[in-house]
C-alpha cells in the first residue's frame, strides 16, 4: 500500500532537515517571546513549555522510522505540538496584559472603604510629593508606597487609591488603554479562531512576526512618555486584584449572613 511505502535516505534527510529548521525557528521566536513575559513580570506558560517538549518527541520518532505512514503521522503531530507552543505563549500574554489593563481601566469604579482613605491618605499624599522632590518623574513611588503598610491590604488599598488620585486621573491616559485594549483583544481572536483552522501556520515565528507591531505599542507605551508609574501599577496587578477580589468576597459573604 502507498501508506506503507519505504521512504529513500535523501528523501528522510530532507524531511529531518525541513523539522530539524522548524525547531531552530520555533527556538529564536520563544527567546523573543520570553523577552516579552519578563518585560512585563510575567510567568511563560508551562502549556508552551510542554508542547515545545512534545515536539521535541515526534521529531526523535522521525529518525527512527522510515514508513511513510508513520513518518506522516510524527511530522503532524509536530507541526501540532511546535504550533500550539506558539500559539500558547502569545495568547497567554495578550490575555494576561488585557485582564491587567482592563483592571487599572476600571479603577475608579472601584469604591475604596471610606475609613480605609481617612487611614491612607496622608501617607500616599506624603510618599507622592515626596518622590516629587527626589525624581520629578515618580517613577518609584508606587512601590515605595506599597512597601510602606506591613498589611498587604491596606498596601493594596493605598496603591488603588494612589492610582485613582494621582496616576490614572486623565481622560487622555484612559483612551489611550482603550485604544491598547483593543488591539490586543483583536489579535488574540484572530489568532484563535485561526488557530481553529485545519491549514499550519507558514513557518515557526509566524505569530510573532504578526504580534510584534502589538507588542512594540505596549512596550513603546509603558517604557517610554514617564508611564513608569502605570508600568509599575501593571506589574503588580495580580496582586493588587488578587487582594482585592478577596475583599469583596469577604464583604459579600457577610451580607448573606
Amino acid at each position: 500500500m502507498s501508506m506503507d511505502k519505504y521512504i529513500a535516505d535523501n528523501q528522510m534527510e530532507e524531511i529531518r532537515y525541513k523539522y530539524g529548521n522548524k525547531i531552530v525557528l520555533f527556538s529564536k521566536a520563544q527567546r523573543t517571546i520570553k523577552q516579552w513575559y519578563k518585560a512585563f513580570v510575567l510567568q511563560y506558560p508551562p502549556s508552551s513549555i510542554n508542547n515545545y517538549r512534545d515536539s521535541w518527541f515526534h521529531y526523535r520518532k522521525i529518525w527512527t522510522e522510515r514508513s511513510y505512514y508513520e513518518v506522516t503521522c510524527q511530522t503532524a503531530n509536530f507541526d501540532e505540538h511546535i504550533q500550539r507552543a506558539e500559539k500558547d505563549a502569545i495568547v497567554n500574554f495578550f490575555q494576561i496584559m488585557t485582564e491587567h489593563i482592563e483592571f487599572w481601566y476600571h479603577v475608579n469604579k472601584i469604591e475604596i472603604p471610606a475609613d480605609m482613605i481617612d487611614y491612607i491618605t496622608k501617607d500616599v499624599e506624603k510618599i507622592y510629593k515626596k518622590s516629587e522632590i527626589l525624581d520629578k518623574q515618580g517613577k518609584f513611588w508606587i512601590v515605595e508606597l506599597f512597601n510602606y503598610y506591613k498589611s498587604e491590604r491596606e498596601a493594596v488599598f493605598s496603591v488603588i487609591y494612589a492610582a485613582q488620585q494621582y496616576v490614572l486621573n486623565s481622560k487622555e491616559i484612559l483612551r489611550q488603554l482603550q485604544l491598547l485594549l483593543h488591539n490586543i483583544k483583536n489579535i488574540t481572536l484572530n489568532i484563535r479562531l485561526g488557530a481553529s483552522d485545519i491549514d499550519r501556520i507558514e513557518y515557526p515565528g509566524k505569530y510573532v512576526d504578526d504580534c510584534k507591531k502589538y507588542y512594540q505599542e505596549l512596550y513603546d507605551y509603558f517604557y517610554t512618555n514617564d508611564n513608569g508609574d502605570l508600568l509599575t501599577l501593571l506589574c503588580i496587578t495580580s496582586v493588587v486584584k488578587a487582594n482585592w477580589d478577596c475583599y469583596i468576597d469577604e464583604k459579600n459573604a457577610e451580607v448573606k449572613e
